[in-house]
């Protein structure tokens, strides 16, 4: 339920504690950052695709996760997550960075199925 997805999100101690059940070699301690429905559109075109996250979360370690729920089985998961993992690379990259200066990021996918 989409609904109650963003309610659990908007919490900062059930990010941390979800995040620390998925990835807990990371030593995540904080989340600085918790934005619900994150919208990203750096696109030239009007018929080109955008993003929106559904949740976008920065830890104490100012790396990003995107933590997205996905009810329908749908064959294309995988390339969507390359997308969405190339978004989240745009956004956090400035103007005159070197790419050594991109963030750690992760795209987690809670699914209804086994993908």
């Amino acid at each position: 339920n989409d609904l109650i997805f963003r309610w659990v999100m908007e919490h900062e101690e059930n990010c941390l504690a979800i995040l620390r059940a998925i990835l807990p070699e990371l030593k995540i301690t904080a989340v600085k950052r918790r934005e619900n429905e994150h919208p990203v559109n750096y696109l030239a075109f009007d018929d080109e695709r955008g993003v929106r996250f559904d949740a976008i979360i920065e830890d104490d370690q100012e790396r990003f996760y995107d933590v997205e729920m996905q009810v329908a089985n749908q064959p294309w998961l995988g390339k969507r997550i390359r997308y969405y993992q190339a978004q989240i690379d745009q956004e956090t990259l400035k103007k005159g960075e070197d790419y050594d200066d991109l963030r750690e990021s992760y795209v987690i996918f809670f699914c209804a199925f086994d993908p």
